[in-house]
């Protein structure tokens, strides 16, 4: 296991970590997306937990090039507001995915079940702007638990959604549970991301 803790140095490649099978990168310095590239080369890496990392949705999906990533967990991670996996994208064995406090997430579409085509447990957790789950998830029949936290009711009604349609294909085992948000949670929600969109641009002035 390889753990990169805040503010330590990133290494410049990860290609010379053939035998590595868990990374854990948490730091508030970006990561040049560049290190991930269509190249990257951990053939054995299984789990993957990403904090505070800030990497673009377009170059999350090349993480499906590793050929045997099983758990995928990004907390603060990931930015821009789609996630759009197309159908050459294809996450071979990932069966664990949480996304958490991936906050200007309003758009994820999926092409097609085979995106995912094991996954056996979604995560998300306090994706206030997202619109819905894709429903391609819907049909991807290693489905077992769903949970849904502090995200909007359209989530949660696009989740119960992919509960039915699990049932109609004969799946009754699917799991599902949801944390609702709370009114007054979610208006200091949006006042809290108003404040930060403010002071962003205003030190993006600064810098200049």
């Amino acid at each position: 296991m390889l753990k990169i803790l805040y503010r330590s140095k990133l290494p410049d490649s990860f290609s010379i970590l053939q035998d590595l099978e868990t990374l854990h990168i948490e730091t508030q310095e970006n990561i040049d997306p560049m290190i991930i590239s269509r190249d990257i080369s951990l053939p054995n890496l299984k789990k993957l937990k990403l904090c505070l990392t800030r990497i673009p949705w377009e170059v999350v999906n090349l993480l499906a090039n590793l050929p045997n990533l099983e758990v995928l967990n990004g907390n603060c991670a990931f930015v821009g507001t789609d996630w759009k996996v197309d159908e050459d994208i294809v996450f071979h064995k990932l069966k664990y995915l949480r996304l958490s406090h991936c906050c200007d997430l309003e758009r994820w579409e999926a092409a097609g079940s085979d995106n995912f085509p094991v996954l056996e447990q979604l995560i998300l957790d306090k994706l206030y702007r997202l619109e819905e789950i894709p429903e391609s998830i819907g049909e991807i029949m290693t489905l077992k638990f769903i949970r849904i936290i502090w995200c909007g009711s359209d989530v949660e009604t696009s989740a119960k959604k992919i509960q039915q349609e699990q049932e109609s294909l004969g799946n009754y085992e699917l799991q599902l549970q949801i944390t609702p948000m709370l009114s007054h949670v979610w208006q200091q929600q949006q006042q809290d991301q108003q404040v930060r969109q403010v002071q962003q641009r205003y030190f993006s002035r600064s810098e200049h």
